[in-house]
């Protein structure tokens, strides 16, 4: 992995940073989501 390392790790370090902002949002959406159900009245 020598040779490669300047692109793979970079490769690594942006796919944590997509997952991370993807977790970061579909966590956002349901608390707004739950926030909404609960102003209706819905369980």
């Amino acid at each position: 992995m020598k040779d490669y390392s300047a692109y793979i790790w970079p490769a690594y370090g942006v796919t944590i940073l997509m997952f991370a902002g993807l977790i970061w949002t579909s966590l956002a959406h349901a608390r707004r989501w739950r926030k909404k159900a609960q102003e209706r009245g819905v369980k």
